[in-house]
């Protein structure tokens, strides 16, 4: 999917670690400011860092750094290649093609729109922005409950009962119908859930305003605002 990106910067074929904590990094001219920051926080987070070399990186609208790499597995006895995301707020080495798809684009909104239905609910994006309010607001939440509280929330109520915030209209999408919340099995270290608004119809699927807005896509859509502006 990489190959079909416009050539913003140059193809960097060649880094490697260099001693100790130090990573030393070879760079081209011309590239984007923050690349070398960048592929520092795109080595650090390997398991294995290595013999890690970057290839094709390219910059996108949000300050957005794609491409690939190869390094050494955990364990260290064969390579991996795999495609990589790196923005201000997260890095991504194992970056999914629609993860691809919406940050590796020139146009995050029209990229999001054809990829996953969400964007077409109105054209200055008050939903799209209601949207990411409600579900962060929800997830620092959920998030605060299961530090203090060593578990999950069994359902959204249970939020309402605690200092964290939220009221009963906080529960609800910008249709009026209340987020669905489904928990996960949550590691040690962070709570997995998914929370869902199933757009204007309040049903699973569709399109256009009845598209489904989950919480597994809350990045993407704050990042597509962060470029819109919003």
């Amino acid at each position: 999917m990489l190959s079909k990106f416009p050539q913003i910067l140059p193809s960097v074929t060649s880094r490697s670690l260099a001693q100790g904590l130090g990573l030393a990094l070879i760079f081209l001219s011309g590239c984007a400011s923050y690349q070398s920051e960048y592929e520092t926080r795109l080595i650090g987070s390997l398991p294995n860092q290595r013999e890690v070399t970057i290839d094709e990186a390219q910059s996108f609208p949000g300050d957005v750094l794609c491409g690939r790499y190869t390094s050494l597995t955990g364990q260290g006895f064969s390579f991996v290649t795999r495609d990589f995301v790196v923005t201000p707020y997260t890095v991504l080495n194992r970056a999914s093609e629609l993860e691809l798809s919406v940050f590796c684009a020139k146009n995050p909104r029209a990229a999001l729109l054809e990829n996953t239905g969400l964007g077409a609910w109105d054209d200055d994006l008050q939903i799209a922005t209601r949207l990411r309010d409600d579900m962060r607001a929800i997830d620092n939440a959920i998030r605060t409950y299961y530090r203090t509280r060593h578990g999950m929330p069994k359902n959204l109520d249970v939020l309402l009962g605690e200092d964290l915030g939220l009221d009963e209209t906080s529960l609800l999408d910008p249709w009026g119908k209340r987020y669905r919340y489904d928990p996960g099995l949550s590691g040690r270290t962070k709570p997995i859930f998914e929370l869902i608004s199933y757009g204007a119809d309040g049903l699973s699927g569709g399109s256009g305003e009845n598209a489904d807005m989950r919480y597994s896509q809350l990045e993407l859509l704050e990042h597509m605002l962060r470029v819109e502006g919003l």
